[in-house]
């Protein structure tokens, strides 16, 4: 540590050295506060149409650079306020002050869905954080082909000057697929649910409703402020100062740095030599990840899960993938899977199966909303232990005139308000009546396990109970990857920055491309 000390006296150096020793001893950044100019200025707030009394960490607008911290500079033009974070620009919708939130929204989606700017949704990790309003992830996928048994695209946006392409919305984080391109958003969870990803407006409405993000408090900056000093930001030893009041008589405040543009070149006083001395502090962002991530969950009746499982509230995101969010406030753990929620029955991380069941199907053949079952295949596969139940919906009449009671399954649903029937028919029946089963006006195919595939024919209840018995879904949450993290010692999850693959040690967090690294040499020890 550099530092320089000028002395009146010779008879202030040993009361000088016994503070400088307790200092070090308790690593508590303490010094006596000295005048400077930076005082007045950094002591106003940005204010800016309804966005008012920002202090540190943010700057701009008449508060000067070294007023705040460079990766918060706020911009106000005709009373808007915006923000620019990892490359992208944000707008402010609010501000609270003393919960240390704002609430932003990318403005490359205030004009539509249309016009991004390529570039997922990213957070500076150093200066915030999401929350503390729970919220969620919605992928824009672009350039999609026609997909069948697939709801139509909620929209056509030019794709690299190719008009008219597919665009479809999923309530996860994921990679675009089979689509060109993907965009993640962040939206309010109160905002949006899993049907709405097929209603653009609503979707649309959920993305100008922004997300919150929250401001980390510097403990720096706290103690400074405590000492009656104002925070600001050195640029070029890049950390934060305390900027004091004017004169030597209010020396209770609390200096980082002595970095400042004072136009006196005075030699400081043993009262306010240590304004020169800076404490540096540490960061355990790394080891507090790897920690967190270390103790599995429990999760609605389902315990010891980890990683790729995670919940809001429950186990923080970067200790899981993205697709893996559970909900646990039912008495199941939710998952949602490409628009659909589903109820996780059991989770096997040896064989890396989840069973998971339809909740719109659970205890009812009759959901809110008739449409078929649908999965994400870059993360999930269907088991070989698994098969489809079809069941068909308004069916005419005639269409089991010649069929005797035992061999279908007849039941009843409401279909925009009007009853009508509908039935299920076993692989015999289905063969004898041939492609009449068309006449029927939605079919919509169930997954079930193949042992139950074939429930007693007229038996509702055997019907019911296959339904609820769940199917199997594999999983490749980057198993090749996590495997080779955890033979290091470390923790699967992913990045606070990017969400892909990110090992979680000891000593630090280590990318998807360093795990890549270890997991070629997991399987070729010479690589």
């Amino acid at each position: 540590m550099n530092s320089w000390v000028s002395l009146q006296s010779q008879s202030s150096f040993p009361v000088l050295v016994f503070i400088i020793m307790f200092l070090v001893s308790v690593e508590v950044p303490v010094c006596l506060c000295s005048y400077d100019n930076w005082y007045t200025s950094c002591s106003n707030p940005f204010g800016c149409g309804n966005i008012t009394d920002l202090g540190y960490p943010f700057w701009g607008d008449g508060r000067p650079e070294g007023c705040g911290n460079p990766s918060a500079n706020l911009i106000c033009a005709t009373n808007i306020t915006s923000i620019q974070m990892k490359k992208l620009n944000y707008r402010v919708l609010s501000a609270n002050v003393g919960a240390k939130t704002l609430r932003i929204v990318r403005e490359d989606f205030l004009d539509g869905i249309c016009s991004p700017v390529w570039v997922n949704t990213t957070l500076d990790s150093g200066l915030f954080e999401y929350g503390p309003a729970d919220y969620v992830n919605i992928t824009i996928l672009y350039g999609c082909p026609s997909f069948s048994n697939y709801p139509a695209p909620i929209s056509s946006c030019s794709v690299d000057g190719t008009p008219n392409k597919g665009v479809y919305a999923q309530d996860v984080s994921q990679g675009p697929g089979l689509c060109a391109k993907s965009e993640v958003v962040p939206v309010l969870k109160t905002s949006i649910n899993y049907q709405d990803m097929l209603n653009l407006s609503r979707i649309e409405c959920a993305i100008k409703g922004g997300f919150d993000v929250k401001w980390k408090e510097d403990p720096a900056c706290s103690t400074c402020t405590k000492s009656k000093g104002v925070c600001g930001y050195d640029q070029n030893a890049k950390h934060t100062i305390c900027y004091c009041p004017n004169g030597p008589n209010q020396s209770s405040g609390i200096q980082l740095s002595g970095a400042t543009d004072r136009e006196d070149t005075q030699a400081p006083s043993s009262e306010s030599a240590l304004s020169l001395i800076h404490f540096p502090s540490s960061s355990y962002a790394d080891d507090e990840q790897y920690l967190n991530c270390s103790q599995p969950f429990d999760c609605a009746g389902i315990k010891d899960l980890s990683y790729p499982f995670w919940g809001s509230n429950i186990r923080p995101s970067y200790c899981g993938h993205p697709a893996f969010e559970l909900s646990c406030s039912d008495d199941a753990p939710l998952i949602n899977i490409t628009f659909m929620n589903y109820r996780v029955l059991k989770v096997s991380n040896m064989s890396r199966t989840l069973t998971v069941a339809r909740e719109d199907y659970w205890n009812t053949l009759c959901p809110a909303t008739i449409v078929n079952t649908t999965i994400n295949f870059t993360v999930f596969h269907y088991d070989s232990a698994t098969t489809n139940l079809t069941l068909y919906y308004d069916c005419p009449i005639s269409i089991t005139t010649n069929l005797s009671q035992p061999d279908t399954t007849q039941f009843g649903c409401s279909v925009n308000d009007t009853d009508v029937s509908n039935y299920y028919f076993n692989n015999t029946v289905l063969i004898s009546i041939g492609n009449s089963s068309g006449t029927c006006k939605y079919d919509v195919k169930v997954p079930v396990l193949e042992s139950v595939a074939q429930p007693a024919s007229g038996n509702l209840n055997a019907l019911q109970e296959a339904i609820d018995g769940g199917f199997l879904l594999g999983w490749d949450a980057n198993n090749i990857l996590c495997d080779g993290c955890k033979a290091t010692g470390g923790q699967c999850g992913s990045s606070t920055s990017t969400s892909e693959f990110a090992c979680h040690c000891a000593n630090g967090t280590f990318p998807s491309n360093d795990a890549r690294l270890l997991a070629r040499r997991l399987v070729s020890p010479s690589a």
